[in-house]
Order: structure tokens, then sequence, then C-alpha cells
């Protein structure tokens, strides 16, 4: 297999050293080992063996050790007759660019398999199904596929209309639509779906990051990748495949040879959902999503908005039935109900004010109704002139009322009550001690890089336990504290429940400049790696160099590794407390301990110099890259220099 070093992107085989290797130009530690997907994958059956899966249930995957060694980073760039302009999106299997078809004179969304997503020829066959099946559709609500191939350097794309817009998603994320809005949405996304399933195609993967709303706010569907069609369902039985919040019930059970056009319907019903109440209907750790998706019914829309027309209700919860007999038999009869409802609204219902829809809800009071409240009007001002004068409220003044009193009201209670004022810790500088560990999770930590989507990844801080959960998709960095000093000890527990991904620490967490590529910061990790998709499996202590550079189209700044020096330990225990410990002195590594071992093949010498020279000043925490990760007993020491 050939590797592109991300250092000094000079390309190298590596047929016969393993899994791992180093860079023989500039001595850079390379890996081919890489799974990443950005959705879940669960192999049950090996006759759809090629296909790109895991044995996780969590749905986790494995990150490249250099994720950037296969990206292209400066632009324009020339890719056979693509011109690249810019990145606009990535994920698991490929990288999306904006570009210009330079023989057509027209511009595209070209999709761009990562090298280590398609080795073998299953990979590729499946990569380049996705654009075969999604060029058999033609519809408005359907991106339009222009090619697929191969390109050089054996690099394999899909070539598709370019859409100017934003996701679904991320319209979710900034801001409520209105009800006639979202209706109207759903209406033709379910349009666009009926097409699909009406040339026996399954999408399997709808959720709102997979709808484009292009220039009008017209939706796009887009993303074919997990789709299957009838004829191959019987191929692909037991496979587990989608997004876990949006999956149906039989998705999640791996019964592929049965699913239909309610399976996507139900996912349609987890989008109304969400469009109509701001939440998704399950939510949790992926550990639970399934159980609640096969066991549970989801809280009726109006309890959460009771807004929401009841109509509308009953259409969402119809999708949402964990029996397919129960749901709409075909996404039409879906956008049928919906337009039905639509049309029923009254014509003076204003689409953006749902304070107003309350308004016109409530019952409206009949003439003899208004004419005993006049009546009732008159007799108090009447009876209010009679008053003694220094009862009457002057007319230019604002009469006051007391509120019913509550039952906690009524209790006496003192006339001065003090509140204490929580005291916000002191800098680690200032509360550590020579040579004793100071403990660091009594306080929640800061957030400093987080990927996560609130759908596949999550991110928890327990103060009575004194931890951190994650189980993510992407990359959670989370600081513990600051430093200024430069000899120092951190400490974490690191307990996995599955071995897939990275956890560990990170040091040196500051602001950085570069005259390469632009970052805004920088820091230096020591982590676990674990891959058992691999034969034999991996699992590693690794050390790297992480700068994070800035992307507009994204919220998060995108993690450039550089890959240092990596150590081969025994497989970890699951559920098990494994303390990994690192010592900086003085802008060197000195000591790293893995469950109790030292670990000299990971420490700066004299002779070498520091890789962490410079970078052991600032911010230190915890490291997590996919998987799922629980951080225990984190603590930090001052140490004699």
């Amino acid at each position: 297999m050939q590797l592109v070093c991300s250092n000094c992107q000079r390309a190298t085989e590596n047929a016969d050293q393993g899994n791992t290797a180093q860079c023989p130009h500039c001595g850079h530690f390379l890996s081919d080992t890489s799974k990443a997907a950005d959705k879940l994958t669960i192999e049950k059956n090996p006759v759809s063996a090629g296909r790109n899966v895991h044995s996780e249930a969590t749905g986790e995957w494995t990150p490249p050790l250099v994720s950037q060694s296969s990206g292209i980073t400066k632009f324009p760039f020339q890719l056979g007759r693509y011109r690249l302009e810019k990145l606009i999106d990535e994920g698991g299997f490929g990288r999306v660019y904006l570009a210009t078809d330079q023989e057509l004179g027209r511009e595209v969304a070209l999709k761009v398999a990562r090298p280590e997503r398609v080795s073998n020829s299953n990979q590729i066959r499946q990569f380049l199904e996705e654009g075969r099946l999604a060029s058999r559709l033609r519809h408005p609500g359907i991106v339009t596929i222009f090619d697929v191939g191969q390109l050089p350097g054996d690099r394999y794309f899909i070539a598709m209309e370019y859409i100017p817009g934003r996701s679904l998603a991320k319209v979710i994320a900034a801001e409520r639509l209105s009800i006639e809005m979202s209706v109207n949405l759903l209406i033709k996304v379910a349009e666009a779906i009926h097409v699909a399933i009406r040339h026996d195609i399954v999408h399997r993967d709808l959720k709102p990051s997979n709808i484009l709303l292009d220039g009008r706010g017209e939706p796009r569907v887009v993303d074919f990748g997990l789709a299957v069609i009838e004829e191959d369902q019987y191929s692909h039985q037991g496979e587990v495949a989608g997004t876990p919040a949006y999956m149906s019930p039989e998705q999640f059970r791996g019964d592929v040879q049965r699913l239909d056009a309610r399976s996507d319907i139900w996912s349609l019903g987890v989008i109304l959902y969400e469009l109509l109440t701001g939440r998704r209907p399950f939510r949790g750790p992926m550990s639970l999503l399934r159980e609640e998706v096969l066991n549970r019914d989801p809280k009726p829309p109006r309890q959460i908005d009771d807004t929401i027309p009841k109509q509308l209700e009953a259409i969402c919860l119809k999708c949402l039935q964990r029996s397919p007999v129960d749901r709409y038999s075909t996404a039409l009869d879906l956008a049928d109900d919906l337009r039905a409802w639509s049309n029923t609204r009254s014509v003076d219902t204003s689409s953006n004010d749902r304070s107003s829809q309350i308004a016109r809800l409530q019952p409206r009071r009949s003439i003899p109704a208004w004419i005993g409240i006049s009546v009732l009007v008159a007799f108090a001002i009447a009876l209010a002139s009679y008053l003694p004068f220094g009862f009457q409220t002057p007319m230019n003044a604002v009469a006051t009322f007391s509120q019913p009193k509550s039952p906690e009201d009524s209790q006496t209670k003192p006339a001065e009550q003090s509140v204490e004022i929580p005291k916000l810790p002191l800098p680690i500088d200032s509360r550590a001690k020579q040579g004793v560990w100071l403990p660091l999770l009594d306080n929640k930590p800061e957030e400093l890089v987080w990927g996560g989507n609130g759908i596949n990844s999550e991110w928890r801080y327990d103060n009575d336990k004194e931890s951190i959960s994650v189980t993510a998709l992407d990359c959670l960095i989370a600081s513990l504290g600051e430093t200024n000093v430069q000899t120092f000890q951190l400490q974490v527990g690191i307990s996995k429940t599955n071995l897939s991904g990275a956890a560990g620490l990170i040091w040196g967490y500051s602001p950085a400049q570069s005259s390469e590529v632009e970052i805004n910061a920088q820091c230096q990790a020591i982590f676990l790696y674990c891959d058992k998709q691999v034969n034999p499996p991996m699992f590693q202590i690794r050390r790297s160099r992480f700068q994070f550079q800035p992307i507009p189209e994204i919220r998060r700044p995108s993690l450039r590794e550089r890959g240092l020096l990596a150590v081969n330990v025994s497989e970890p225990t699951l559920g098990k407390t494994n303390m990994l410990e690192v010592q900086i002195e003085s802008g060197y590594l000195t000591k790293v301990s893995w469950c109790g071992e030292e670990l000299s093949g990971l420490i700066d010498s004299p002779d070498s110099g520091p890789y962490s020279m410079g970078a052991e000043r600032g911010k230190f925490g915890v490291f997590h890259r996919f998987g799922t990760t629980r951080f225990v007993d984190a603590r930090f020491k001052l140490v004699n220099p």
C-alpha cells in the first residue's frame, strides 16, 4: 500500500512493514490502519464482506494516526479534468470539494474517497455504487449525479450537482422553523424519497445533514452511500447501518432483507418530530439508544409544545410506530396527509408567529358574554367613585396588585437571607503543592475542542464521581487546568468500554502560528490507541503533536496531527481503569508510565532534543477521539526541578 507522509508529502510503499511504518525520507511515523466511518455500520453476516463495517455496537470509528495524510490542503488543486477550489465537507468515507469541471465549464461538488476506504475491489465497488444508485434518480428534490470513476493518483470520485446552501441540520441548529415551513419542507422530501422507493432504493441514512437547502430554501436529498436496492437486500442480511438517532427498529435489528419504504418513513418521522419540537424523539448515549428505539414510545410532541396541532402530532406518531405495518405504506401517503393538513389551515394563519397561533386557538366569547363583562366593568367604575379619596388610584399612576402567594411564601421567612456565592477554584499553580497530587475533576472541565454533533457524540461530566464520560465519533479536548511552571506531572485513569479509538493526555495547549499553514492553536499529546479491526489487533501508546486549523465552513477546527513515536502495549481490560502518567521538565518529556510500567521509547533524549520544547506551558487536560472512554482520577503535581 502506498502512503503519503503528512510531514514531507512524499510517497512510500508499506508492503511488508505491517500496519505501522516510519517515513524513509524524514522519519515521520505513518499508519495505514484507519477504519474511519462517520455512520454506524455493524457486520453480522460474512456474506457482505468487503463493505466498510464495524463490530462495535456503538458505531465508533478508529482514526488514522495522520489524519491529513491523504487530504488536499492547498488550493486551487488540479485533479484530472477537475480544478478543486476549496474543501466543503469531510466525513469518514471521503472529502467533498467545490470544483470546476473544466471540460464542461460548470461547478460541481466532487466527493473523493479516502485512500484507506477504497483499499480493495469490494470497497471501490461500494463507493462507486453510491453514485450509480443515485444517478438513476431524476427528481428536483434529489441531488443530480454527473459522473463517477477514477482520477489520477488512484483517487475515486463522485461528481455531483453543487448546492450553494446549508444543510437542514445547520438550519435546525441556528433557528426554529415555523410549523408551516417545516410541513412544506417535509412534503417535498417525502416526495423525493418516494421516487427513490419506486426505483427499489432504500436510503437508510435520512437525516437533516443529508438534506441540503438551496438558495431558494428548496430541499435536496444527498448521500446514498448506505442505500440498498431490493435485489441485493438478502446479501446484506444482519448488517446494521445508518445514523443511530434516525434508524428504524428494523435497521437496529439488522433485518435488511425486510427494509422497504417504511424504514425511510421512520427516519422522516424523526425529522418531522425534530422540526416540530426542536429535539429528537430518542436521545441519550448510543449504548441506550437502541433499547429506546426498540422498546419505548416517543413522548407525544404536544407534551413538549402544546401549540403543535393535534393532526400533525398524529401524523408524526404514525411515522414512528415500532411495527412497520402501523406506519404509512409509502412516502407519498405521508406527503398527501401533510398536504391535506396544510390545505385546511386558515388563510389568515401566520407562518412565522407561533404566539399569534396560540391566540387564535383560544375560544371566542359570545356576544352575551361580552355584554355581561361590560356591565360588570361599569358597575366597578361606579363603585370606585363612591370610595374615600385616599383609596383611589390616580389616573396617571400604575396600579399594583399583590400576586397569590405560593405555599412556600406563606411560611415565615427571615427578613434578610444571606446567599453563599460559590468560590471559583484558584489557578492550578496557586493550588498545587510541591510533591502532592492535586485532584482536577472536582470542577467541570473547560471544553477546548469538541466536534460532537449531539446525535452520535456526547460528553458528560459527573461531579459526584469526578469523572468524564465520552462517546463520540469525533474529537474532544477538555481542559483540566493551566500552568506556567516548567516541571510538573500529569496523571489520568482511562477506562474503555470498547477497544477502539484514542484517549489520553494533552498539555501545552496554547495559541500558535505557522508559516506553512494557518493554525490557531497547538499542543502535545500522549494517548492510548486501540484498533481491533486489524490483524493482529493494535494497542499502542502514541505520542503526537497536534495543530488546529480553522475551517470557516464548520464550527470546529480541523485537527492536524503529526505522529512522533509509538510503543506497543498489551490489550487493555474492558471496564478497568488504566493509569497514564507523564512528567514534563523544562520542555522535555522525561517520563511516560502506562499501568505502572515506564515506556522509555517515548521520552526525549538529550541527543535528539525535546519534541515539546516551547509547548510545555499552557492548558492541559484529556483527549478523546472516537470510541467510548471514561476518565477518572485526573491529577496534577508540581515537581522539584
